[in-house]
């Protein structure tokens, strides 16, 4: 069975579309986008705020809770989740699940510790990585600006 998950890349309140890991364009309203998703069927939302690790913040808390309000499909958010409590804040706005991405790099801690107290269902692991060359694949943080050094297969 196939699922259809959207994932709207989120800055400054607006979902934007990248172009190869650079360049955005603002696409629309988060709330909006979500619930046309929603009633064009989709299984599963991701949401991403593309800059939260950047600017050492969290604030789709408010959005979060006003979507769960409106549709009743899977929720996953990331962006800037630090710590467990960032997770569990995010959580109790209605998320279903978090996705972490730098500090799933940066604090390897972070993933035992929220899939031990949330279950291992609810967290994804977010890898953005850049092919280097041939089979050679690169782990980048900070939504792809930041490289690791850290080769991925």
């Amino acid at each position: 069975m196939k699922r259809i998950i959207a994932r709207l890349e989120i800055k400054s309140n607006n979902v934007v579309k990248g172009i190869r890991m650079e360049g955005l364009r603002r696409i629309g309203n988060p709330e909006t986008l979500v619930e046309k998703y929603f009633m064009d069927g989709v299984d599963e939302i991701i949401l991403s705020d593309i800059v939260a690790s950047l600017y050492n913040r969290n604030h789709l808390y408010d959005l979060v809770s006003k979507i769960c309000k409106k549709i009743n499909i899977p929720i996953a958010v990331g962006g800037g989740i630090r710590s467990f409590h960032d997770a569990l804040k995010l959580l109790k706005s209605g998320a279903d699940k978090i996705t972490i991405n730098t500090h799933a790099v940066t604090n390897k801690n972070l993933i035992k510790e929220c899939a031990e107290k949330f279950g291992s269902q609810c967290v994804i692991i977010e890898i953005h990585a850049k092919k280097k060359n041939n089979n050679n694949w690169e782990v980048f943080i900070e939504n792809g600006r930041q490289p690791t050094k850290n080769r991925c297969i």
